[in-house]
C-alpha cells in the first residue's frame, strides 16, 4: 500500500514541471527526493485556522523574511472567531470589523516596494487576502499614487484603496471626499473598468456622509425632480412650467411635432390647459393624477457602497434622512438604507403622451393644411375633456393682455406730435404700429385672474379705452379699439385673409379632392411599400439603389414625414435589417 502511494506521488511530481520541486507540503506532510515522506507543521494566517498559503512559505516550508513591524501588527488585527468562519454572513462582519481597524491602523504608513509578480487576481479584497508580497506592493503604490505618481498596477489595488476612502480613513469627510474625486478623476482618464463603480460609491459617500447635496450635481438630472414638481404642484405653477413638464415626461415628442413648432405660444397654453383639466378632473374624485400616471411615492431598500467593503458601524450618525429634492430622499435606519422616491419618474410616460398627441390632433383640426394626426385616446369622455380644455382656453386666449411700458412712453410722446397729423383712416393699421413701437407687448394668457385698473400714462393723456386693463395675471381684457393719443381710434382686427401664412397657402394647393396631402415621394412610397409586403432583401436594395440614398437616409425622411401624421416612427431597425411596425398598418393603408 505504501509503495503504491509512493508511486502516485511521483507520477503526479514528474507529470507537473511546476512541482518539479525537492519539497513540498501535501496536507501536512513532507516528501523529499526520495519520496520519503514525514508530519511536519502548517502555517496559518492570522487566526484563521484551516487555510495554508504557500506564499507565506518558503521552498522548504519555512516562513519567508521578516515583514516591516507595522504590516506585522497590522495583520495581527484580523480577528474572526471559528465558530464564524462556516457561516459567510457571519465571517462577513468580522471581516469588516477587521478591515477598518486595519485600515486605520495603516493610514499614514508608507513604503517604497514595487511589486513585480502576476497581476493579483482577487475579487473584494481585503488585507487579508493577500500575500506578504502583495501587501508591501499595495502600500508602495498607494504611497506612489498620493505622491502623484499614479500608475496601473491592478485593479485589486485600487480596489482596496477606494475601501479606504469609502470608510472614510485618513481624515474628514470633506478632506477624503477630495481623494476620492482625485481617484475616480484618474480612473476615468485611464479608461479603467473600475470607473463606474467608482461613480457610484462617490455618489453614496456623498449621500452617506452628509456632504452638499450639490456635489450630486454629476450624478442627478434634476430635470425631472423640477418638472415633477412643477406637476404635483401644478395650481401654483404657471402655464410655461406645466407645458414644459408635460412634454418633458411625454412619450410623445412635442418637439418634433409640425404644428407646435410653429405655434409655441398656442403649445404653451394649450398643454398646460388639458393637463390642469385632467388634474382637476382627478382631485374631484380624490384621486392624484401626477400619481396615476407616475405611480405612488416608494420605498425601495438601497444597497449603500454596493460590492465594496464598508463597515456601516464606523459611522455614528447613522438614523438620518438625507433629502435629494422635494420628491426624492435617502433614508437611514441603523443598518438598513430605503430610497424614497416615485417610482417611474425617470421614464417617458404613456398617459401625458397620449394628452399631448390629442391636444395636437385637435388644434390640427382647426389649423388649414395641417397634415391630420390619428386618434390615439379611445374614451370619448376624455376627449371630450380635451376638446373643452383647449375651447375654454381659446376664448380666454382671445382676450389678449396687454403691458404698458412706461419707459417708452416719452419717446412715443414725440413720435405722436409727429405722426397725428398723419393718420387716415385707410392707414390705421400702419400708423398704429409705428406709433406705437412697442409700448404694448401681446402675452398668452393664462389660469389666474387678478383684478383690473384703468392704466393712465403721464404727460398727454395717452390713455387705453374706458374698459379696464388687467396689468398683471394671466386673463387680462383690453378693449378692442384702444384710444391711441387723444382719441383717434385704431382698429385691431386683422384681416384672417390677409393674416394667411405663406406656408399653408403652398400646402393648400397640395390637397387633392379628398383633402389629403401628398405625404411621401415616389421613391419612399415605393420603399416603405416593399417593407410593407415583405419584399426580398434583393428587391428592397434595388429600391434604395434607384433613391441615390443610403437606406437610413431614406429610412429617417419616411419616419420624419410620417411622425406628423401618425404621431411615431413606422420602421424600425431589426438584427436583419429594417422593418414595418405592424401597430400602424391600418393608417399607413389609408394614406397610401
Amino acid at each position: 500500500m505504501m509503495y503504491q502511494v509512493k508511486m502516485q506521488l511521483k507520477e503526479m511530481v514528474d507529470r507537473c514541471p511546476v512541482l518539479n520541486l525537492k519539497a513540498f507540503l501535501v496536507r501536512g506532510i513532507r516528501m523529499d527526493e526520495n519520496y520519503e515522506y514525514e508530519d511536519v507543521p502548517l502555517f496559518f494566517r492570522g487566526s484563521e485556522k484551516g487555510t495554508c498559503q504557500k506564499e507565506d512559505v518558503d521552498i522548504n516550508g519555512e516562513q519567508k523574511a521578516e515583514l516591516p513591524e507595522m504590516i506585522k501588527e497590522m495583520k495581527a488585527l484580523y480577528k474572526v472567531p471559528a465558530y464564524a468562519l462556516s457561516n459567510f454572513d457571519e465571517k462577513e462582519k468580522f471581516e469588516l470589523k477587521s478591515f477598518y481597524h486595519q485600515a486605520e491602523f495603516m493610514k499614514d504608513y508608507e513604503d517604497d516596494y514595487v511589486y513585480t509578480g502576476k497581476e493579483i487576481d482577487i475579487r473584494y479584497p481585503v488585507y487579508h487576502d493577500l500575500t506578504d508580497e502583495m501587501l508591501r506592493g499595495y502600500f508602495g503604490w498607494r504611497s506612489r499614487f498620493k505622491k502623484g505618481n499614479k500608475r496601473y498596477e491592478g485593479e485589486c489595488f485600487i480596489s482596496l484603496y477606494a475601501y479606504e476612502l469609502i470608510n472614510c480613513v485618513g481624515g474628514d469627510a470633506a478632506e477624503v471626499y477630495k481623494r476620492f474625486d482625485e481617484l475616480e478623476a484618474w480612473a476615468e482618464s485611464e479608461m479603467l473598468a473600475i470607473y463606474e463603480r467608482l461613480q457610484r460609491w462617490k455618489h453614496d459617500f456623498i449621500v452617506f456622509y452628509g456632504l452638499p447635496i450639490e456635489l450630486l450635481g454629476d450624478y442627478y438630472d434634476d430635470s425631472a425632480d423640477k418638472y415633477a414638481i412643477s406637476l404635483i404642484n401644478y395650481k401654483n405653477s404657471t402655464d410655461e412650467e406645466i407645458a414644459e413638464a408635460v412634454e418633458f415626461f411625454s412619450d410623445y415628442k412635442v418637439a418634433k411635432s409640425a404644428y407646435f413648432s410653429k405655434n409655441e405660444e398656442k403649445k404653451i397654453s394649450m398643454l398646460s390647459a388639458v393637463y390642469v383639466e385632467f388634474a382637476d378632473y382627478y382631485a374631484n374624485m380624490g384621486v392624484n393624477f401626477f400619481e396615476k400616471c407616475f405611480g405612488k411615492k416608494t420605498f425601495y431598500q438601497y444597497s449603500m457602497f454596493y460590492l465594496a467593503k464598508f463597515y456601516h458601524k464606523s459611522y455614528k450618525d447613522r438614523n438620518r434622512t438625507v433629502v435629494i429634492s422635494p420628491v426624492r430622499r435617502f433614508v437611514f435606519d441603523d443598518e438598513v438604507c430605503l430610497y424614497d422616491a416615485y417610482q417611474n419618474i425617470n421614464l417617458k410616460n404613456p398617459e401625458l403622451g397620449t394628452l399631448a398627441q390629442e391636444t395636437d390632433r385637435i388644434l390640427r383640426k382647426k389649423e388649414k393644411g395641417m397634415m391630420p394626426l390619428n386618434k390615439r385616446m379611445k374614451n370619448k369622455q376624455y376627449l371630450k375633456m380635451v376638446e373643452e380644455a383647449i375651447e375654454k382656453r381659446e376664448k380666454l386666449d382671445k382676450k389678449r393682455k396687454v403691458e404698458i411700458d412706461f419707459s417708452k412712453l416719452k419717446g412715443i410722446r414725440e413720435d405722436a406730435a409727429v405722426t397725428r397729423e398723419k393718420l387716415i383712416v385707410d392707414e390705421a393699421e400702419n400708423v398704429a404700429e409705428e406709433t406705437l413701437g412697442g409700448l404694448f407687448t401681446a402675452k398668452t394668457s393664462g389660469r389666474a385672474n387678478t383684478a383690473g385698473g384703468n392704466a393712465n400714462t403721464a404727460g398727454d393723456n395717452a390713455n387705453t379705452a374706458g374698459d379696464n386693463v388687467n396689468a398683471s395675471g394671466n386673463n387680462a381684457n383690453t378693449a378692442e379699439k384702444p384710444i391711441v393719443n387723444g382719441g383717434e381710434t385704431i382698429d385691431n382686427k386683422a384681416n384672417p385673409e390677409k393674416m394667411q401664412n405663406a406656408d399653408d397657402a403652398a400646402q393648400k394647393e397640395k390637397l387633392d379632392d379628398i383633402g389629403k396631402v401628398k405625404i411621401l415621394t415616389e421613391i419612399e412610397e415605393e420603399y416603405l411599400r416593399a417593407v410593407m409586403e415583405g419584399l426580398s432583401a434583393v428587391k428592397i436594395k434595388e429600391i434604395v439603389q434607384k433613391s441615390r440614398k443610403m437606406e437610413s437616409v431614406l429610412v429617417d425622411s419616411i419616419n420624419e414625414k410620417m411622425y406628423d401624421v401618425i404621431g411615431d416612427s413606422v420602421l424600425e431597425e431589426g438584427a436583419e435589417g429594417y422593418s414595418f411596425v405592424e401597430d400602424y398598418r391600418e393608417e399607413v393603408e389609408e394614406l397610401f
